[in-house]
């Protein structure tokens, strides 16, 4: 259904009431006449009504287990320092939520035409809700599966200025999620609008379950190979520098590279220059690229309208966004640059003044 919201702020979805309600049967006007009757309600359907509020309190239970597992070795070979690292992570939630209405049984409650039909329109703590409240569960899972490796030395080869240091290492990591959905609300349970303005209106639009959105189950795994090395390099006495580079090669977004570079400079005991310029990359969540079709509707209040048209406007309203995840989303890209100046004046106390700069792109 669709509406106008009260401008509280607590609309909820509207639903009809058909003729053949009866309880609408039984509505009559200060003359005595049956609401039915009325010109109000003479459209073949029913009456629409929003805003309802249901008398069954919400609530939930939630379980979540989490197990993780990891395993690291680490040795020595030459000038060689080396460590092996495994980790298993795998994590579930299932979440029940109680004290929500089905809008396919709702309407089977509405449609009767003898007394035990639902009545919306005694008040509040009248009416036994059971026939249409309903439970939704949702369930999650989550699991990384990791292997890394990396090797050091201290002295990998010998410069004027001292030995150069080394680091090179591996990693190869998958890691997976799904998010599976009641059935009222994935489309295995789906509801048509049978009537109105929005019939024929069902999943993805709309869900089986009282003002909930219409969400597809959704999952998506990965699997990332990296490979990453560091340099620390003594230029002269007072100068230092270190180099890094890391690749990575992911079997959805694909490879990326991205470099490091950083100087020190110590012209006296206690001042200290330092520069560096290094690249970044961040992928895409796993959802942003798996998620499937979401409509959601929210309610505005339209202020530009309401400038225009004043009182006249029915400038409260909702609407609906749809979005859907993007396989072919990339990698966002930075580049980050950082002068810098440390003063140690005397013991015990440390200045430092920065400046930096961040841009990243897609």
């Amino acid at each position: 259904g669709a509406g106008s919201c009260a401008k509280s702020g607590s609309c909820t979805q509207p639903y009809l009431v058909p003729l053949s309600n009866y309880w609408l049967n039984q509505l009559v006007d200060s003359s005595g006449n049956k609401l039915v009757d009325s010109d109000q309600i003479q459209n073949g359907l029913g009456l629409w009504k929003a805003r309802h509020r249901f008398d069954t309190p919400r609530g939930y239970d939630s379980h979540r287990t989490t197990l993780r597992l990891v395993q690291g070795f680490r040795g020595t070979s030459g000038i060689w320092d080396w460590d092996l690292g495994f980790v298993y992570s795998a994590a579930k939630s299932k979440q029940n939520n109680t004290g929500r209405q089905s809008m396919t049984l709702l309407n089977e409650a509405l449609a009767l035409s003898t007394p035990d039909a639902y009545n919306p329109f005694c008040g509040p703590n009248c009416n036994d809700e059971s026939p249409f409240t309903i439970d939704i569960v949702r369930a999650n899972t989550t699991s990384l599966y990791m292997m890394d490796y990396k090797a050091s030395t201290p002295n990998i080869y010998d410069l004027p200025a001292g030995p150069v240091g080394m680091l090179i290492g591996a990693e190869i990591r998958r890691e997976s999620y799904t998010d599976k959905r009641d059935p009222r609300i994935n489309g295995d349970i789906r509801y048509t609008v049978p009537v109105g303005p929005k019939a024929g209106e069902t999943f993805p639009i709309i869900s089986d379950v009282l003002n909930s959105s219409a969400t597809p189950d959704s999952g998506g795994s990965r699997l990332t190979y990296s490979l990453f090395s560091e340099l620390a390099i003594p230029v002269t006495d007072n100068i230092d520098a270190q180099v890094a580079v890391r690749y990575e090669n992911s079997d959805d977004y694909g490879d990326a590279t991205v470099g490091k570079i950083a100087f020190g400079w110590q012209p006296l005991d206690r001042v200290k220059l330092r520069y560096s310029a290094s690249e970044t990359f961040r992928a895409p969540a796993l959802i942003l690229v798996n998620e499937g079709y979401l409509g959601r509707s929210s309610a505005t209040t339209d202020h530009l309208l309401q400038y225009v048209a004043g009182d006249i406007a029915d400038d409260n309203y909702s609407m609906q966004r749809v979005t859907e995840g993007n396989p072919g989303l990339q990698p966002e890209y930075g580049e980050n640059e950082s002068l810098g100046l440390v003063l140690e004046p005397i013991d015990n106390l440390i200045i430092t003044l920065d400046k930096w700069s961040i841009e990243t792109e897609d």
